[in-house]
């Protein structure tokens, strides 16, 4: 019998990030509509293996379970546009991966697809 079985997640999130998604997430995003136009200095996005990136990723080094600001601050960046997310089992000794993954899972069971997000 395996120690860790009762940690494994029971619910994981099928799919995986791509082309048409990030585009049409970054496309209707707030950073898209702010800065769309502009100079390609100010361009939220990138192109990566045909995904289309924010330039500003979420970090979760130091994000734990047991404060609401961290899981608020994941929904907020989210909200506006950002899909890259910056997650180790190191960080927080899996802490992060864990509220990450609540997150992801409370967000898209709402309004969004894994195929949007980039880990």
């Amino acid at each position: 019998m395996n120690p860790f079985q009762e940690l494994y997640q029971k619910n994981k999130l099928k799919g995986v990030s791509d082309s048409k998604a990030t585009k049409e997430y970054s496309e209707n995003s707030f950073l898209f509509k702010k800065y769309s136009g502009k100079s390609e200095f100010l361009n939220p996005y990138f192109s990566f293996r045909g995904r289309i990136l924010s330039k500003i990723a979420f970090g979760s080094y130091r994000v734990g379970l047991e404060s609401t600001e961290h899981e608020k601050s994941i929904e907020l960046s989210l909200s506006m546009g950002f899909n890259v997310i910056d997650t180790s089992s190191n960080y927080g000794d899996g802490e992060s991966e864990s509220l990450i993954g609540k997150v992801l899972q409370k967000k898209y069971r709402k309004e969004n697809s894994k195929e949007r997000t980039f880990l």
